[in-house]
């Protein structure tokens, strides 16, 4: 019994992804963007926490800060997690993608404003962060709760994802593959 219970929790643990059904491409600002990849962000290597999925055009490999490309990243949640944490991931984050020597000053606005529209979630809530040349969207369950113009500071939070200093390699390895 104790073989089979174990065997259980491992194909649980293993599964691929299931739950998001992220469409096959998203409009963002006008543009419509082909999926270009997902992944599974996993706390501790086991517990799910959300997949992703980035969609971006051209669908090309990699991320820099400022190819002036339109992206967006989407947020399945497959947990309940508060806002107080969202807020405490994202300043943390956001501060180790930040260049050595470079501080929070310059963003601080716009982070501040970020963290103000970060609500509790419970599984199957959904964020997206959609950048374009000249702005930005954060949307919760598809819903605009945030539209800005700093173009600088999206990439950077894309970044929290996508840079090479992210807190989440694995999930950045996975959403950054070219299909």
């Amino acid at each position: 019994m104790k073989r089979a219970v174990t065997w259980v929790l491992v194909l649980l643990l293993a599964a691929p992804l299931a739950w998001a059904d992220f469409p096959a491409t998203a409009n963002v600002n006008g543009a419509q963007l082909p999926k270009s990849s997902e992944g599974l962000l996993r706390w501790k290597g086991l517990f799910k926490v959300y997949e992703a999925a980035l969609y971006k055009s051209p669908v090309t490999q990699g991320y820099t800060l400022g190819d002036g490309s339109t992206l967006r990243l989407e947020l399945h949640y497959l947990r309940d997690l508060s806002a107080q944490d969202l807020v405490a991931a994202t300043q943390g984050g956001f501060e180790r993608v930040l260049p050595p020597g470079e501080g929070l000053a310059r963003w601080q606005g716009e982070l501040n404003k970020t963290l103000k529209t970060y609500r509790n979630v419970s599984r199957g809530d959904r964020y997206g962060l959609e950048v374009w040349p000249q702005g930005y969207r954060l949307t919760f369950n598809g819903e605009p709760v945030l539209t800005g113009t700093d173009e600088d500071y999206a990439r950077r939070l894309l970044g929290l994802w996508l840079l090479p200093e992210t807190p989440v390699p694995t999930l950045r390895s996975q959403l950054l593959v070219q299909r």
